[in-house]
């Protein structure tokens, strides 16, 4: 793959929601957070064919997700460093 354009995609900001409940399960922190990827060195980069697998997990049960096709696999090999975020938006103050 074009490496250039692999750096591109990983320099673009990326958005994560962050759900922390309460001791008595309701939420205590929502929020949605913005992080930009930084000391990006990409040292390969590669597409073709792949194959997915899914394993049950107690917490996050994504083996049930029915996987109709996989449409592409890409390989990205980098040294990088994940910065701290910073918040987007509060659900629980708005």
């Amino acid at each position: 793959m074009d490496s250039q354009s692999v750096f591109d995609a990983l320099s673009t900001p990326t958005f994560l929601l962050k759900i922390i409940p309460h001791v008595d399960g309701a939420p205590r922190i929502c929020e949605l957070v913005r992080y930009t990827l930084q000391d990006l060195t990409i040292k390969g980069a590669w597409s073709g064919p792949g194959a997915l697998a899914l394993f049950p997990h107690a917490l996050a049960p994504v083996a049930e997700l029915p996987v109709l096709e996989v449409v592409s696999a890409v390989h990205i090999l980098t040294d990088l460093t994940l910065p701290l975020g910073t918040v987007a938006y509060d659900y629980l103050v708005a």
